[in-house]
């Protein structure tokens, strides 16, 4: 009996350890883990920031914050039909904020012929941002995907429009616009 208790003892030690161990690792994943400590979340959006945008094939869909002002093409019968008004809310403004402040967006130049892969039909993209006394466009004339950037920096306005795409065509706003009256392939 005598050796039966240190060993359940030690046991019980043990998975103490064990299960601090496991919660102390969990715990400084979740620090680490930008959903639990995220920083940018708290982070003010300038009140004189605005940009536009316009993305697609041959650059048909756009959007500007300024207005509200979102159009899904422009190569239709009736273009007004695709026409429509969203208005960002905080938490969208304030994760188009962070998607082009991370884009690092007033130190990218213009982008030349052979920092993209071309297609035809081809995305014609734009990016413009104003904020801080900075008004700035950024355009891509021809890019064949959103993953055909032949650079970094081409590689991340890319990944930065698609993000900011993805959010203008999640909105209720643009889902309530009737389906592409022209597919190209």
């Amino acid at each position: 009996m005598k050796k039966i208790i240190p060993l359940i003892l030690t046991v019980v030690l043990m998975i103490f350890c064990f299960v601090s161990c496991n919660d102390t690792i969990l715990c400084e994943e979740m620090e680490s883990d930008s959903s639990f400590n995220d920083s940018s979340s708290t982070e003010k959006v300038p009140d004189d920031f605005s940009f536009s945008i316009v993305w697609g094939m041959f650059g048909t869909s756009s959007y500007n914050s300024e207005t509200g002002r979102l159009i899904k093409t422009t190569d239709a019968t009736n273009p007004d039909d695709y026409v429509t008004t969203h208005i960002l809310s905080d938490e969208e403004l304030k994760s188009i904020y962070r998607i082009i402040k991370e884009l690092n967006f007033e130190i990218i130049d213009e982008f030349g012929p052979d920092d993209f892969n071309g297609s035809d039909p081809h995305l014609s993209l734009s990016l413009t941002v104003k904020t801080n006394g900075l008004n700035k466009t950024i355009k891509v004339k021809e890019a064949a995907s959103y993953n055909s950037a032949n650079t970094p920096n081409g590689k991340n306005f890319l990944e930065a429009v698609k993000a900011i795409k993805d959010i203008l065509e999640n909105t209720q706003e643009w889902k309530a616009l009737p389906d592409y009256e022209f597919y190209y392939h």
